[in-house]
């Protein structure tokens, strides 16, 4: 399978650091108001113009805003841990399925976590907010490089935005609920999976493929 991960929230626990960035950023401009972790486990699309709006950025600053936060969070040295036991489900899935990293986060960010956790190697490609598209686009995007069938395809995500993508581009919705948005939220999306813990979401997986392989044996 192609297994599409998003990062913040899901492989990262870095909503703290995200909060700090936006804090900084607020502070910085003087506009808006002072963000807090309920925007982020509330927010609907985790881009940095929709968080702009979310903490009401003048939308003539909107662009300001995104940059200027960029530019921050590219400088910021706040320690951030992956979500315990997710680093080796990466390591272990890789082995059999190709996984690639979709995220509004900087791929510097994302390589660096997966390096200090000798898991690099486990990863086949970021896409990050520089790259062009949404969500949506960057799975078709890599459903084109990898040439992999949609069917075959596979959307992680903790927010319900994460979900919409996935349904958007035709692929199965795993919807993980240790991140930025609750059970509750993620579930009136109707993603086809919710996972609760890293176990639950490999078992997921591996049934998907026996799905995916009984359906190839019929064809």
């Amino acid at each position: 399978m192609l297994l599409c991960f998003d990062y913040d929230g899901v492989i990262s626990d870095s909503v703290h650091q995200l909060l700090n960035v936006a804090k900084e950023t607020q502070k910085k401009l003087d506009m808006g108001r002072e963000p807090t972790i309920e925007d982020f486990k509330t927010i609907e699309y985790l881009t940095f113009d929709h968080f702009a709006r979310k903490i009401e950025i003048p939308e003539d600053h909107i662009k300001l805003y995104s940059d200027t936060f960029f530019d921050i969070l590219t400088r910021s040295k706040y320690n951030v841990k992956p979500f315990p036991k997710t680093i080796d489900i990466l390591k272990e899935l890789s082995k059999n399925h190709k996984v690639v990293i979709i995220t509004a986060n900087l791929k510097s960010t994302v390589f660096d976590l997966l390096k200090e956790n000798d898991a690099e190697k486990s990863i086949l490609y970021v896409f990050d907010e520089r790259d062009p598209g949404d969500k949506t686009e960057k799975i078709m995007k890599a459903i084109e490089m990898f040439n992999e069938r949609k069917s075959n395809t596979a959307m992680i995500g903790d927010t319900i935005s994460d979900i919409r993508y996935g349904k958007a581009a035709g692929v199965t919705t795993i919807a993980v609920t240790w991140g930025f948005h609750s059970n509750d939220l993620l579930s009136k999306e109707n993603p086809d999976f919710i996972a609760d813990n890293p176990v639950d979401l490999v078992k997921i997986i591996n049934k998907l493929t026996e799905m995916n392989l009984e359906y190839e044996e019929k064809i």
